[in-house]
């Protein structure tokens, strides 16, 4: 077993390696058929008509975003407990966001929270599912207001046997090094039904190919390197799931002896893929000392604290469930992780809390 166990990690693969070597061969590097063969894989994958490429997950949601247009006055709805790549995107194209609490027992937007903030100038709303966890986005579809699913950390989720990015009318999806496949270290796909949608998008991603009328653009393109290296691991998509689904049954079964700690059992309609495995605490607990102490025993783990509202000096007492979410410790949990690694990290967790 390795000295240390990171928390996060790749899995790459020799094929992987061979189709960068095949691609750096060929002399065609920047964006070309790898990277139209990428979209069509990823349409075929999540059974949606329209997909672009991009060279990040943020570079998608501003894509997203600002196709639709959107002004000064315009509101876009976002959670709390979220990375601030959402706040970002939303402050790009000069909207106004909107933070709303999350549920209280799992880590994702709020239908009910949401349904409160609605007004005549909410233009859209942007759902992540949460650690690879689907959100309730099947109860948020037919108020006719523009859906943006967040799914950096959920490609490959079912939501009522449907795939999660296939709800709303733009979906977004990140392959940064630690998400659930990679494109050779950063990347990110739009995707959507809606040809017209895409259209602008991909007139917006190619900042220097657009008609003779002069518009702003951005330089937001996938490499055919990248694009390669997406197609092959998403091909193995469906194995790395399984291996995190193996993984996270593990954990769950040796950790529901434990007291204090809070483990999260998915309703039957939802099908995660365990982007991260979370374990939450009571409040009044110190949960550093027993992080300190894991990563002494060279296991690696974090304290994902996410709380926009505090970041915009609003009200805690509106985010009393983000409040509660940020005890919690994240646990490695990815294909790569061998079966001596797992038992180590059961072993060390049982002996640190207990």
């Amino acid at each position: 077993m390795n000295n240390y166990i990171h928390h996060s990690r790749p899995t790459i693969t020799d094929s992987d390696i061979h189709e960068i070597r095949r691609i750096l061969l060929s002399g065609n590097l920047s964006t070309g058929k790898e990277v139209k063969s990428f979209e069509s894989n990823f349409e075929n994958f999540l059974g949606v008509e329209n997909a672009c490429a991009v060279n990040s997950g943020t570079s998608a949601l501003h894509l997203s975003l600002h196709a639709l247009n959107l002004s000064k006055s315009d509101e876009v709805i976002i959670p709390s407990f979220v990375c601030t790549a959402l706040l970002n995107a939303v402050n790009y194209v000069d909207a106004k966001p909107v933070i709303v609490d999350i549920t209280p027992n799992e880590f994702n937007i709020s239908v009910e929270k949401v349904n409160e903030f609605i007004n005549n100038k909410t233009k859209a709303i942007i759902i992540p599912h949460m650690f690879g966890v689907p959100a309730d986005v099947d109860m948020l579809t037919d108020l006719g207001i523009l859906i943006i699913e967040d799914c950096a950390q959920s490609i490959g989720a079912r939501l009522n046997k449907k795939m999660v990015g296939s709800f709303g009318d733009l979906s977004i999806f990140s392959f940064y090094t630690t998400k659930m496949f990679t494109t050779a270290g950063h990347g990110g796909m739009i995707a959507s039904n809606s040809k017209k949608l895409i259209a602008e998008i991909r007139d917006l991603r190619n900042y220097d190919c657009g008609p003779a009328e002069y518009k702003t653009r951005f330089n937001y393109e996938m490499t055919d390197i990248e694009a390669a290296m997406g197609s092959n691991q998403l091909s193995m998509l469906p194995q790395f799931i399984q291996k995190r689904k193996e993984i996270a049954s593990i954990y769950n079964e040796a950790f529901a002896e434990l007291d204090n700690l809070h483990l999260f059992f998915p309703p039957e309609k939802k099908e995660p893929v365990y982007y991260r495995y979370l374990i939450n605490f009571n409040n009044n607990i110190n949960i550093y000392k027993y992080v300190n102490k894991l990563n002494h025993k060279g296991i690696e783990c974090k304290i994902i604290i996410h709380k926009l509202h505090e970041s915009l000096y609003l009200n805690r007492e509106d985010f009393v469930n983000t409040e509660r979410a940020n005890v919690n410790i994240s646990l490695p949990i990815y294909p790569s992780l061998k079966s001596e690694e797992v038992d180590y990290i059961v072993k060390s967790v049982k002996e640190v809390i207990k």
